[in-house]
Formats: C-alpha cells, structure tokens, sequence
C-alpha cells in the first residue's frame, strides 16, 4: 500500500534539495504552504511547501518528541539510502527509451514494485538524481536523455573528472614545488604517474603558449597560491627537472620541432641523392698539384 502524501501537514515526512542534496525532515508545522520542519541533520527550518520534493510521505504521529523525531528521521533515511543503493539508474533508463521524454518518481518506482511507498519512491528518485548523464530533474519530473546526449554528457563528466582530479592533485604538488628550497627532496604531495604526466604537458602547453584558452581555466586553478610570474610554467618545469635549465623556451613558442620528423616526406629524394653522390665514388687523383 502506497505511504505518499499529497498535502503534507504535521507529523509527515518530507524531503527537499538544499547543497545539491536532498534534506529528509519532518513536519511540525503547517500554515498557508508554509511549512516549519525538523530536519534528519537536527536542526529546525521553514520553506514553502513549494521546496519539498515531489515523494512526500509517510505520514506520522504529530506532536513527537524530539528524540522520538530524530529516530525516525534517521529510520527513514537509512532505509531510502539502502533502497537507493539497490536502484539500477541505468536499467530505468533503457526500459524509459523510447517511451516517454519525460516523467515523475512515481511512474519510474512502479517499474520496480508494486503500489510503492514513499521510501521507495524517495530512493528511485534519489538513484535517479545521481545519475546526472542519464537524467535532468525537472520537479516535479525527470528527463529522459536520448542516447546522444548521454556520451556527449559522459564524456563531458569524465573530462571534468579528470580535470578536478588533476587541480587537486597537481596543484598542491606544484605549490609545494614552487616552495621547495631543495627540489630534489621528496615532497608530501608528489603526484601518481598519470597525474604527473598531465602536469608536464600541462606546463610544456603554458610554456610554449600563455594566452593557450584551453588550458587557461585548469591552469588558473593549479597555480592558485603562487606567484603571478610570467615564467611560472618555465620555472616550475625546470625546477621540477622535466626540463634542462638554460632551456630555449622561444624555440616552444616558435612552434620549433626538436626531432627530425620532419625529413620523412624527403626520404626518398634524399636517398636519390645519396645513390648519386655514391656513383661518383673515385680514388683521388695521384698526380701532385702545387
């Protein structure tokens, strides 16, 4: 039997979003869709009805004490974060293609049980609200990504990802660098190989390029703390040792190739040439010239 509420008073459990995260909490008091609640975090609030999520529910005995509130609270939340965890986004999302753009909590939890709670309601619609690549919540409805915008989504998640990871691992690291009397010294915050790896083509972009757009937001982020010297990528390479010291850094802006890559497309010209010069091979002339 389904626990869901459609006007909320006191004694009923509610949830709404506040940080990005959503707030279980309960009624105390309700007047002209204002609401006064006890939030599962302990603390009192008030928000107009119009906040709480679209899952409100089930409904309890008014006028608890507070620790009596706080063990519910707290009975409630464990079982939606246990429901949730459950919860396979991915499998709603493939049994929604095609059928609807566009849905509430509701319809996705009853392709799950039969008559769902309100816990159960609350857990799909959390599961759902997690799955950033698949979903947009809309209240008090989700929408359904096609399959397009999903990778273009995932792809862009997994860049962010990787970025994040490289601000904060490779920004505390360069600080310290920078800071380094002795940079051969073993450092606290030394990075793993692949941030290491970015980190370095991270500076070598800088260097041969300071106004590079691409890089300029992460590389905004990595040098928070340091100096806002022009030849801070340059300076921090070489103090690092990916780079010599004395190093041409104008060759990198010049767009200098340092390997000889470049003769490939002659091969075979030079190799005429050679073949030529070989033919006119001679002893010398013995006779004696002054």
């Amino acid at each position: 039997m389904s626990t869901l509420v459609s006007y909320p008073g006191p004694g009923c459990v509610v949830e709404f979003m506040q940080g990005n995260q959503p707030q279980t909490a309960y009624v105390l008091e309700e007047a002209g869709g204002k609401l006064r609640v006890f939030t599962a975090s302990k603390r009192e609030a008030k928000l107009p009805a119009t906040r709480l999520l679209p899952w409100s529910g089930p409904a309890h005995t008014a006028g608890l004490s507070r620790t009596e509130i706080e063990a519910l609270l707290t009975e409630r939340l464990d079982a939606r974060r246990e429901l949730a965890a459950s919860v396979d986004a991915m499998e709603l999302w493939s049994m929604a293609q095609g059928e609807v753009e566009h849905a509430p909590a509701t319809w996705f939890a009853e392709l799950l049980f039969d008559a769902p709670s309100a816990d159960q309601v609350a857990a799909v619609g959390r599961a759902l609200m997690n799955c950033k690549t698949h979903f947009k919540f809309q209240p008090p409805e989700f929408t359904i990504f096609d399959a397009e915008t999903v990778e273009k989504r995932r792809v862009e998640q997994e860049q962010r990802r990787v970025r994040e990871q490289l601000v904060s691992a490779g920004g505390a690291f360069l600080k310290e660098l920078w800071q380094a009397r002795d940079p051969k010294q073993a450092l606290r915050h030394a990075p793993d190989k692949e941030t290491s790896a970015k980190l370095a083509e991270m500076l070598k972009t800088r260097i041969a390029d300071p106004e590079d757009r691409d890089s300029e937001a992460v590389w905004r982020d990595l040098k928070r703390g340091m100096p806002d010297h022009p030849h801070l990528p340059l300076l921090l390479a070489q103090k690092w040792g990916i780079l010599p010291p004395h190093y041409n850094h104008l060759l990198d802006r010049a767009g200098y190739a340092f390997d000889d890559a470049w003769d490939t497309a002659f091969a075979e010209e030079v190799e005429t040439l050679r073949q030529a010069a070989a033919n006119l091979d001679a002893e010398p002339d013995p006779r004696p010239f002054v």
